[in-house]
């Protein structure tokens, strides 16, 4: 039998497995090892014509190495429905936010949605991302006209990748209300909803009911990151590091800190800086001598543009670079050679950073937490409450790793030889310790005797043209492109609209 089975192709295999179940009465048996779905009862159907929509933004926290695909869904996320009988898993933040929003029946479901035009021939494999769009349309026949436009009209305010946190994260998007007038009155507590449903390493924590026209991304004035690291660095290093960070402020090409992508930057590598600091983290101090918190923020990033930043500051702080190359490097130093191709070094890791806030300036979301602003309900106090305890053991979990670490850190100091005095700030450990992407200080080669990589800059001009010329733009370019109206489209062709993605 299992050589029979061997022999069958995937279509001649699910129709088995279809014909299993249903000689069994519906009753499919998971796969030897694979874990079992809890069974629910059958949730009512709902029927989204007899209710309103409401615009609403959603402000969302979560730990970036919990998820292997980092915030953005792909298309392999949703494997887990062709098996009804497994947990799903989420291997992005979006995919574990689509879940909640399905299963709590804010949205219509995502497999609904219509199917997108083919794409042409000569079209590239990132528009396949299309198939998890949340912005495809629904059938207005099924689910009303509200959602037979784009959908969800879903928007992120940032892109981060796999490995990268957030506090302040924001999502707009077009939910369910509970009166089919649209009215302000009696909405749902949506952050309470959600986090009942979401994984405990993803938290909502306040959201808004915003405008028609408010995009998550195109709406926002700035995007601001935080890096932390460890406070190894002596008194002067810090002066040296805030002194090169102040270089990076307004507006320049920070071609040599990020990593190249013609087709979403279109040869536009020129980004405003708004602010760039050293100084030290907001959190309480962890042992043995706390934070460092480089904060940087901007309108928008390049790819991997902050995690360059901070590459570069580190070398910096511990003497193997000089503020000089960081003018270099930005070609503001008009007595040095224009740096035409970026020296080849490596990023800073990703885990230690997170996008801290996105800010929209006057359109700023009224934000809060419960259901209704104007009073106080049993109902807004279980949200705040529940929110509360489950922060509280998020955090008693980490804080007690954390001891444990440091105890054990201690320790080890402890055994080993009396710090000499050169020691005494960084306890013996160099900054190498922390970040293994770094070489011990004997074996660096400043920035400027490296090899370079990539195109020059005439290179890049001809490359961003040729793609202006043969294809529009991308709409696999982030999920965000797909959901802008006509408005914000136009509005795009500012360097404010490209992927706003510093990680």
């Amino acid at each position: 039998m299992t050589g029979h089975l061997a022999r069958m192709t995937r279509p001649e295999l699910e129709a088995y497995a279809a014909e299993l179940e249903r000689r069994l009465g519906g009753v499919a048996v998971a796969p030897r090892g694979a874990p079992l779905r809890r069974q629910r009862p059958p949730q009512r159907e709902i029927d989204f014509r007899q209710y309103g929509v409401r615009q609403i933004a959603l402000k969302l926290s979560y730990e970036g190495w919990a998820f292997t695909s980092g915030f953005a869904a792909q298309p392999g996320d949703f494997a887990w429905r062709t098996s009804p009988h497994r947990e799903p898993r989420f291997p992005s933040v979006e995919s574990a936010l689509f879940f909640a929003l399905e299963r709590v029946r804010l949205v219509p479901p995502l497999e609904q949605a219509l199917e997108p035009p083919p794409p042409p021939p000569s079209s590239s494999s990132s528009e396949s991302a299309l198939a998890v769009s949340p912005n495809r349309a629904f059938s207005a026949e099924k689910y009303g006209e509200a959602w037979a436009h784009r959908g969800w009209r879903y928007s992120r305010g940032g892109r981060t990748d796999k490995g990268v946190s957030a506090l302040g994260q924001v999502v707009s998007l077009q939910v369910r209300a509970r009166d089919a007038d649209d009215s302000t009155t009696g909405d749902y507590d949506y952050a309470l909803l959600l986090n009942k449903v979401l994984p405990e390493s993803v938290r909502i924590y306040a959201w808004a009911p915003v405008p028609t026209d408010f995009s998550a991304r195109f709406s926002a004035c700035s995007r601001e990151y935080r890096y932390a690291v460890p406070a190894v660095f002596p008194a002067t290093a810090v002066e040296r590091m805030q002194e090169a960070a102040a270089c990076m402020v307004g507006r320049h090409d920070f071609v040599n800190f990020c990593k190249y992508d013609a087709e979403n930057t279109r040869g536009n590598t020129e980004r405003v800086v708004l602010a760039c600091r050293v100084e030290p983290h907001g959190a309480a101090a962890t042992w043995p001598r706390g934070l460092l918190s480089i904060t940087v923020e901007a309108q928008a990033f390049l790819y991997h543009q902050v995690r360059c930043m901070v590459a570069v500051l580190l070398e910096v702080g511990r003497g193997t670079e000089t503020v000089d190359t960081v003018r270099q490097l930005l070609n503001a130093d008009p007595h040095a050679a224009a740096v035409d191709r970026k020296p080849q070094y490596a990023w800073a890791p990703e885990t230690p950073l997170v996008l801290w806030d996105v800010r929209y300036g006057e359109r700023e979301p009224p934000w809060r937490l419960h259901a209704n602003a104007s009073s106080e309900t049993e109902s807004s106090r279980r949200s705040v409450r529940a929110l509360r305890e489950s922060t509280a053991q998020q955090w008693y979990a980490h804080a007690c790793r954390t001891a444990h670490s440091a105890a054990l850190l201690e320790r080890a100091l402890q055994a080993t030889r009396a710090p000499t005095e050169a020691d005494a700030q960084t306890l013996g450990i160099q900054l190498h310790d922390y970040f293994p992407c770094m070489v011990p200080q004997s074996r660096h080669t400043p920035l400027m005797q490296r090899s370079v990589t990539g195109l020059n800059r005439q290179e890049r001009q001809r490359k961003a043209q040729r793609l202006l010329q043969t294809a529009p733009r991308s709409a696999g370019n982030g999920l965000a492109t797909a959901t802008a109206s006509p408005a914000e489209r136009r509005s795009s062709s500012s360097s404010s609209s490209l992927p706003h993605t510093g990680a």
